[in-house]
């Protein structure tokens, strides 16, 4: 439902999709066709409108006036066609088959239901043959027809020869010698005055009186039978008419079936052609909660007035969704906020209708039910309303009957009464429309009204821009800031006198001035910062550019380099064979030293596997001695020179020489603590297990902790219902070997350090 579709000017835009139908009545089912359709109502339209994006519609407008010339039949069943009427019949019959092959080579199975329900031509097509270019029945239509047309040539011919003849012998008492044709006769223009010279009937006279129409006594015989004929030749005429009439009748409804069929075929083809020319998109169809977003979105009225220039307009990018569902649109005098709200307005009909929208990919429409529409001056004098209590009691209107599935549309919302008073109504109704959970966009010039998003979170702001240097505004939608309405702005720039503009600067309220030049600030802070985002924007892809570029360089650089050494490992293994098999038949003792020396000498290295170092003089888990940091460790990884020692609990990376081996005092050997691995691990899992069995495991995990040296270990006993991690927690705290413990990131762990045996 649309209340006041009028004040978006739906109709008009309307006009623009019906422009691209080719018959009246698909221009008046797009005219008069206001109902929001189910989502899969619109997505079936949507397909249909893709698929005759390309089909061949230039016969269709024909179609239009083949069910004109179909009336008579159809208000009377007795009437019988004439030849000019079953020509343009046939003719557009002719029309629906080539429009059905039109359908059947865009080879879509969708259409499918279409082509079959399309009445075949074929079953009239043979009478189009009957008819001449000018649209009269040939003179061989028929046998009957040829023979008699060929005795009226024959006639006309004896007539004609009669005529010269007496033509010759009444010359001087002639008007003019020529034949005549008068009263479907033959006969010869005679001079009044000798009238009676001239054996015959008279047939009429002249405007001018100075001429009688005589047929001659010779030729009334001739003159009989020719009349005869072609009396003879309307009957035959009139029964082909007849019989073509009545094979039309006999297929009258599937006729007019098939016309509707195409009426709706050229509904969908001019949805398709008007998204075809003017660019425009199928939004996503998607529900209430999902909010409306709208992406490089135009008013098709401007776009249709400006199709050829279409850089004129500014397009509008807005979004709104829960759990703000509220928009308070603001911004300069004439600065597009009310043709924002009615492109909005049309955006939402138009895409809930299933037609394409003036707008890019991306462009979400929500499923709502009801769109409510409060746009300009509702003065009427009808009903006795002022433009105050008229806009009122459409907003009592909207409060009755909104909910989470409206979308109400307001133009100065407060507007109309003493400001103060204004912004108490405006505040409360637009409380009252979000209450009902519903969708809610509307300007305002009122203050209070610009910061009720400060105290209500399920409002939020937005603007239309204003350039402090041209004094114009940018039509250029900015969310989240409350915009300056600089009405003293463009009043001089559209030529207020300079005193008045003084004075009107003097007036104004201190109060409203420090909010002015407030949201001023904001503005220009906010411009800021969104063009250094999108300059951040721009480098950041050119690093992405630039990432990818040289990862597609190493990638071609490895690949090269292992062909490289394929290449030159199968050259190495080619002469090691070759030397393989000389030495193999010399049989000798030193040749198979020889052989052996040389597999090692010649064997490649891949240059992608890493050199490896010579042995350590250290052992992984043994015991070392940090001579810088006078402190003893666990070595616990070796890679080449460098190692990873575990002191006090904590890993760090050593060169190799800044260490020693750890001697054991008491015997005098080097203490190696390479153990098994369920012993050397440093966590334990006891995901399953009673608080009892835990603190048992507990036990003996950390002796073995204190026994290889390991001060830090992680005790995982995972989340459930928490009786577990508090059981082990609860233990802890009076261990013995327990220096401190606390929580992992994910409270599904517990780390513990151990006291110094």
């Amino acid at each position: 439902m649309i209340y006041n579709s009028f004040q978006i000017e739906l109709k008009e835009a309307l006009k623009i999709y019906s422009s691209f139908a080719k018959t009246e009545e698909g221009r008046l089912k797009i005219l008069n066709f206001e109902d929001f359709l189910p989502k899969e109502e619109i997505e079936k339209k949507h397909k249909f409108i893709k698929i005759f994006e390309n089909f061949e519609d230039e016969y269709l407008y024909e179609i239009s006036e083949l069910k004109s010339n179909l009336i008579p039949l159809i208000e009377d069943p007795n009437y019988i066609f004439n030849e000019k009427e079953l020509f343009d019949i046939l003719r557009r019959i002719k029309y629906i088959e080539i429009l059905k092959e039109n359908l059947k080579k865009l080879k879509s199975p969708d259409l499918n239901n279409f082509i079959l329900a399309i009445f075949d031509p074929i079953l009239l097509s043979s009478y189009e043959e009957l008819f001449s270019e000018d649209g009269l029945l040939k003179k061989d239509a028929t046998e009957n027809l040829k023979k008699l047309y060929k005795r009226e040539k024959t006639l006309f011919s004896q007539i004609q020869k009669t005529l010269e003849k007496e033509i010759e012998r009444y010359k001087n008492y002639l008007s003019e010698p020529t034949i005549m044709f008068k009263g479907e006769r033959y006969c010869l223009p005679v001079k009044k005055s000798y009238q009676s010279k001239i054996e015959g009937v008279f047939w009429g006279i002249s405007n001018s009186k100075e001429t009688a129409f005589i047929e001659p006594t010779s030729l009334l015989n001739l003159n009989n039978l020719y009349r005869s004929v072609l009396s003879e030749i309307e009957v035959e005429k009139q029964k082909i008419c007849t019989e073509i009439t009545k094979k039309i009748k006999k297929n009258l409804e599937e006729i007019l079936k098939s016309l509707d069929i195409l009426y709706e075929i050229d509904y969908l083809n001019s949805l398709a052609k008007f998204k075809k020319n003017l660019k425009a998109t199928l939004p996503e169809i998607v529900e209430a909660e999902d909010g409306i977003n709208l992406v490089d979105c135009f008013h098709p009225i401007l776009l249709w007035i400006n199709k050829d220039n279409p850089s004129k307009i500014v397009p509008l990018n807005l979004g709104l969704r829960p759990p703000k569902k509220c928009l308070i649109l603001t911004g300069p005098n004439g600065g597009g906020k009310t043709i924002a709200l009615k492109t909005i307005g049309l955006m939402l009909s138009l895409g809930l209708m299933g037609f394409p929208l003036t707008a890019k990919d991306g462009t979400k429409i929500p499923l709502i039910e009801k769109l409510f529409i409060s746009i300009g001056d509702s003065q009427n004098i009808e009903k006795g309303l002022s433009t105050f209590t008229s806009i009122i009691s459409t907003l009592s209107f909207f409060l009755k009957n909104s909910n989470e599935l409206s979308f109400c549309l307001i133009d100065e919302v407060g507007f109309g009464t003493n400001p103060d008073e204004g912004a108490a109504l405006g505040i409360s109704i637009l409380k009252g429309l979000a209450d009902k959970n519903s969708y809610i966009i509307s300007t305002t010039h009122i203050d209070y009204i610009k910061f009720l998003s400060l105290e209500d979170d399920r409002f939020s702001n937005g603007s239309m821009a204003f350039d402090e240097k041209t004094g114009l505004p940018t039509f250029q939608f900015v969310k989240d800031i409350p915009g300056k309405s600089n009405a003293i702005a463009m009043a001089e720039k559209f030529g207020l006198p300079e005193e008045i503009i003084k004075k009107a600067k003097e007036y104004l309220n201190k109060n409203s001035a420090e909010i002015e030049n407030l949201l001023e600030k904001l503005q220009k802070l906010i411009k800021e910062k969104n063009e250094e985002l999108e300059e951040l924007k721009k480098e950041k892809e050119k690093a992405k550019k630039l990432m990818e570029e040289l990862e597609e360089e190493k990638s071609k650089e490895i690949e090269k380099l292992k062909v490289d050494f394929e290449k030159f490992k199968k050259e190495i293994w080619g002469r090691l064979n070759y030397e393989i098999e000389i030495l193999r038949k010399e049989g000798f003792q030193i040749g198979k030293k020889k052989e052996e020396k040389l597999i090692l000498n010649l064997t490649p290295k891949n240059p992608l596997e890493e050199k490896k170092e010579d042995v350590s003089p250290f052992q992984i888990n043994s015991y070392v001695f940090h001579k810088n940091l006078k402190k003893s460790g666990i070595l616990r990884r070796i890679d080449g020179k460098i190692g990873v020692v575990e002191i006090e609990g904590k890993k760090i990376w050593v060169n190799l020489n800044e260490l020693e081996n750890k001697i054991d005092e008491e015997k005098g050997a080097f203490v190696n603590f390479s153990l098994k691995e369920e012993e050397a691990k440093n966590s334990l899992n006891l995901i399953g297990k009673r608080v009892e069995e835990a603190q048992d495991e507990i036990d003996t995990f950390l002796d073995n902790s204190i026994k290889y040296g390991i001060k830090k270990v992680v005790i995982i006993h995972g989340h459930g219902t928490g009786r577990l991690r508090r059981g082990i927690r609860e233990y802890l705290k009076n261990h013995p070997l327990v220096l401190r413990f606390g929580a992992e990131e994910n409270n599904g762990a517990t780390w513990v350090e151990i006291k110094n045996g």
